[in-house]
């Protein structure tokens, strides 16, 4: 008998050696690795256009009127406080550490947006008894993550 193996030989078209099949994961990992850091330079300038948006923002009267509908919405379900802002730590000056040890001089530490927040709240809401607080919400990998600010009544 001529062919006494339990198999025949692949065609020439299904043959692959070791070498291609090396070459074909190493594309791919190049591949994948490429994709990952454009993805990730995608995030960073999304980060970055985010923060200078947060820097030169100022606010405005069509936040008066959210803060305002926050405020009826968390009143009529009973509560005495609304979250009216939250933000990265790292765009304050040190990065949360007031907020986070509860230093009273906390607002000193803000910028942009969140600063003219804050001196919207001292002109319209301090003077008819509101209270602004904040806190530090997550401790992503153990460093300060997200601060909210909170209007309290």
């Amino acid at each position: 008998m001529e062919n006494d193996k339990p198999y025949n030989s692949p065609p020439e078209s299904e043959r692959v050696d070791a070498v291609s099949l090396h070459q074909h994961v190493a594309e791919k990992r190049r591949e994948q690795e490429r994709r990952r850091q454009e993805e990730e330079r995608r995030k960073e300038d999304e980060a970055y256009h985010a923060y200078f948006e947060f820097l030169n923002r100022e606010f405005t009267e069509a936040d008066r009127l959210r803060i305002r509908d926050l405020t009826r919405a968390a009143v009529h379900a009973g509560k005495f406080e609304v979250e009216i802002l939250r933000f990265p730590a790292r765009y304050l000056d040190d990065k949360g550490r007031a907020i986070n040890n509860g230093d009273r001089d906390w607002p000193k530490s803000l910028k942009g947006f969140a600063a003219s927040g804050y001196e919207a709240y001292v002109d319209i809401a301090k003077p008819l008894g509101y209270r602004l607080t904040a806190r530090v919400l997550d401790y992503p990998n153990g460093n300060i993550g997200d601060i909210g600010i909170y209007l309290n009544w």
